[in-house]
């Protein structure tokens, strides 16, 4: 038997119970006609009630393959796709066994377990399933002609005739499944092939990630470990002779120093691995906190700062760690903003969750910058570290979230936090792990 997924066995055997009502309902309906137009008779009382079992049996198989959402381990899928076609094959004997000469076109059923053969087994089961309607065929008209002789050999032609039409069906079916399960094999080596290029590429990439960070750690903490190293040469030559300039040296030293820190702190705050501490806040509250926080810096820059009224955005966040993205966006905004502009906070929901914006006046962000805005060690200010945009995409992303420049051009720069709608744990647990 091939291998199969309970899916793929959900969606074959939900059309073979399809075809089955189908079939089911138009022999009752060529029944009902003959009744009516031809004057025939309707089928015993007990084949009427097999009938409807069979429907409401099937029905029933379908909703449960439809409401299914467990996966089924592969045994038991094998073992409900043998016992669908025994049924199948079951039903088919009792009914036309019960009919008379003019019910022998019950016999119709017995093409349904031979197709669902033909896609489910190789060409040993489909030769069985066929030799047991075909058997089934045969046995029919000497069971019927038992009771009502005179046996007629041309009923066993018809028979042979319906037994060929059976072998016909199986090996179309099992040739068409032949192919379309050649197709999934190469489909599933292709993507597997895919997928292996995938992991090459990122294994590459993140080694030349590797690479270009390092490089920029090393170009970043050379310039002020020189400046410390030349200031202490400087200071070493001139000890114990003239001790002018001394305080300068060590000026020199001390913000070299504080550098130093700062960027080793920023890289540390870069590179950790980001765990959330979620809990429910409004982040409302949240971005009248930052900007209380930063006015003091926009006072001093004789920036102002607008905030929108706002809805309340009650959500499920770590406070702390969108605080220092909002911040971080804020200093910027102030930074980039000439004397007397304003820099403008707007929040509030949208169609897919919740987007906060700060937007500043000033000259537009250059063109090569912003292909390098979020990459770690980009800086257009003079002694940043270029980490601060870093850390703050890394921590909206590990909210499942996107921070992007959304306007660019003289006199309006536009940064934008879109976060998911996440109202409580389960719906975090839901979204996936937080990174």
């Amino acid at each position: 038997m091939r291998r199969q997924d309970f899916e793929t066995f959900a969606r074959q055997e939900k059309a073979l119970i399809l075809l089955n009502l189908s079939v089911l309902a138009g022999l009752f309906l060529i029944h009902v006609w003959h009744f009516s137009v031809d004057g025939g008779t309707l089928p015993e009382e007990s084949l009427l009630v097999a009938f409807a079992l069979r429907f409401l049996w099937q029905v029933a198989d379908f909703l449960w393959l439809e409401t299914r959402t467990r996966s089924v381990d592969p045994q038991r899928v094998e073992v409900l796709a043998r016992m669908s076609i025994v049924i199948h094959l079951a039903f088919a004997w009792l009914v036309t066994l019960f009919g008379d000469e003019e019910r022998s076109h019950y016999i119709v059923l017995m093409a349904l377990p031979v197709a669902a053969a033909g896609f489910r087994f190789g060409w040993g089961g489909v030769a069985l399933v066929w030799a047991t309607a075909a058997v089934h065929g045969f046995f029919e008209v000497w069971f019927f002609r038992l009771t009502r002789p005179p046996l007629q050999m041309v009923e066993f032609f018809e028979a042979g005739t319906i037994a060929l039409l059976y072998l016909v069906v199986g090996v179309a079916t099992a040739l068409l499944a032949q192919q379309l399960y050649g197709r999934e094999e190469a489909l599933e080596r292709s993507l597997g092939e895919l997928e292996r290029t995938r992991e090459a590429m990122v294994a590459a990439e993140r080694q030349a990630a590797v690479g270009r960070l390092s490089r920029a750690v090393a170009h970043e903490i050379r310039n002020p470990v020189g400046m410390i190293a030349s200031s202490i040469g400087v200071w070493r030559e001139k000890r114990g002779k003239d001790l002018e300039g001394a305080s300068e040296l060590l000026e020199v030293i001390d913000v070299e120093a504080k550098r130093l820190e700062r960027l080793t702190s920023d890289f540390l705050e870069f590179a950790r691995e980001r765990r959330l501490e979620r809990r429910t806040v409004d982040l409302r509250d949240l971005l009248v906190m930052a900007v209380g926080l930063a006015r003091a810096h926009a006072e001093r820059a004789r920036v102002v700062i607008d905030v929108a009224e706002c809805e309340p955005l009650a959500g499920y966040f770590d406070p702390f760690a969108l605080q220092q993205v909002l911040l971080n966006l804020l200093k910027n905004a102030i930074e980039a903003t000439p004397a007397a502009g304003r820099v403008t906070v707007v929040a509030g929901r949208v169609p897919d969750g919740i987007e906060l914006r700060v937007e500043n006046e000033g000259p537009e962000i250059p063109p090569p910058v912003v292909t390098r805005l979020f990459q770690p060690f980009e800086s257009t200010k003079p002694g940043g570290s270029g980490l601060g945009l870093a850390i703050s995409s890394s921590i909206v992303q590990a909210h499942r979230g996107e921070l992007a420049l959304v306007a660019n051009e003289a006199g309006r720069v536009c940064f934008a936090i879109k976060l998911p709608d996440v109202q409580n744990k389960e719906d975090a647990d839901g979204a996936g792990p937080d990174r």
